[in-house]
């Protein structure tokens, strides 16, 4: 089974990101042959190129020249992309996207600087929602920040005028280059030996160097119709086959042809959503958001090694308690079911509800309704929950975006709420452990 997963996998990647024509010169070719006195985008000349040594020469070469990934794309597919680029970059906030890439810039020195150091002190405290990493793993996450940090990300103005495709090039590179080591359950300590191995950040170039070797081969072709043979050489005995389509001059998969306009609404959706969480929450939290860069520019100062592994393990162990809790940029079912909700743009993003549970909570108990406070927003596409405030007396919660405070409270069923404050939109909730003897 898993095999036949991997297969499908390598196959859908190919389709969605690796399909198109063998060189630059038929690129250039199509583009000139593909439309005639009449402005229709197709000739016969068009239909020469042959898919199987289109997508061969793609597959084969992509790592080293990752300019055909966006070569291979119909003219049409690039300009929906660079219009997704230029309306998330006018949606985001400019200091929140100034506050995010120093961060960024921050993060990637200090890999790069304390590469061996991190690599030492991990043991103890790994990084927040990363896990513990080995030395390719590292270097691989410092180059993406390095890309993503600098030109021509950093200046959000200029971003929102910047082609799609230098973008591309100036990322790609980075996430298509070969891995150092190879990674192994030798690179990764574990805390004992019935433990398993943590979990780390994937390294797509393990993925990539798999997909350049991915044998091609045609199985029919009628015009501008083809059906293509894909063999992942760890699974040979399992072949996948694709039908493709000519658009445009480029030979792309027809179930991508067919369904790239929902794709792109979708993706606009999914790159609105991000706009307003990062929008949220670098500006509600813009004194934490401060405290972090300096944190790791005091971190990116020191030189002596057990000084930075003291001072990293107290980083992080400090990152983890303050780190905010958020749903994941999708959008769940459950979202349907709400019609009468505000449309996010039309709500105040950083609008929060207080939940004050009356007595002080466990870490354990924190973890649990972590969980639960958070699927009480309406928003669970861009919800954050912030790290609870625990006293002698009570743990506060702070859930954001929540536009309506009363409607909130009718859904918490964990407890019995027993005072809503509409003017500091607080909701006091006893525990059924609480009530016991009353």
């Amino acid at each position: 089974m898993r095999s036949v997963v991997a297969t499908a996998i390598a196959s859908l990647l190919l389709g969605v990101s690796l399909s198109g024509c063998s060189s630059k010169e038929e690129v250039d070719s199509s583009r000139t042959n593909s439309v005639d006195n009449k402005g229709v985008a197709k000739l016969k000349e068009s239909q020469s190129i042959a898919p199987e040594e289109a997508l061969r020469h793609l597959v084969e070469n992509f790592q080293t020249e990752p300019e055909l990934v966006w070569n291979a794309l119909p003219a049409s597919f690039q300009e929906s992309l660079q219009n997704q680029q230029q309306m998330l970059a006018k949606r985001i906030d400019p200091t929140a996207w100034q506050q995010m890439n120093r961060l960024l810039g921050q993060l990637s020195q200090l890999f790069e600087k304390h590469r061996d150091d991190i690599l030492d002190a991990q043991d103890e405290q790994p990084l927040p929602m990363l896990g513990r990493m080995n030395a390719s793993q590292l270097d691989y996450l410092q180059g993406i920040l390095k890309s993503l940090s600098s030109a021509p990300f950093a200046d959000l103005e200029k971003l929102q005028n910047r082609e799609f495709r230098e973008l591309w090039m100036a990322l790609a590179p980075q996430l298509f280059k070969p891995v150092s080591s190879p990674i192994s359950s030798e690179n990764t300590k574990s805390t004992s030996e019935t433990e398993p191995e943590p979990e780390t950040l994937p390294i797509l170039t393990d993925y990539f160097a798999r997909l350049s070797r991915i044998d091609v081969s045609l199985v029919e072709r009628q015009g501008d119709k083809a059906i293509l043979k894909l063999v992942d050489p760890q699974v040979p005995d399992e072949p996948s086959e694709i039908e493709f389509v000519l658009v445009e001059g480029k030979w792309i998969p027809a179930s991508w042809n067919e369904s790239w306009p929902l794709w792109m609404g979708r993706t606009k959706l999914v790159l609105d959503q991000f706009a307003n969480y990062l929008n949220g929450f670098a500006l509600a939290q813009s004194r934490q958001i401060q405290e972090l860069e300096d944190r790791l520019m005091q971190l990116n100062t020191i030189d002596d090694h057990d000084e930075f592994v003291v001072a990293w393990q107290g980083s992080m162990q400090e990152l983890n308690a303050r780190l905010p809790v958020a749903s994941r940029f999708s959008v769940p079912t459950k979202i349907d079911a709400q019609p009468a909700r505000q449309p996010l743009e039309e709500i105040d993003i950083q609008s929060t509800a207080v939940i004050v549970i009356s007595r002080p909570l466990s870490k354990a108990e924190i973890k649990t309704y972590s969980a639960l406070i958070l699927e009480l927003s309406q928003y669970p596409e861009v919800a954050v929950l912030l790290p609870p405030e625990v006293d002698q007396q009570q743990t506060r919660f702070r859930l954001m975006p929540v536009p309506d405070v009363e409607a909130v409270s009718k859904n918490i069923g964990f407890g019995t709420v027993e005072k809503i404050d509409s003017a500091t939109n607080q909701i006091l909730v006893v525990l059924p452990s609480e009530n016991t003897g009353q």
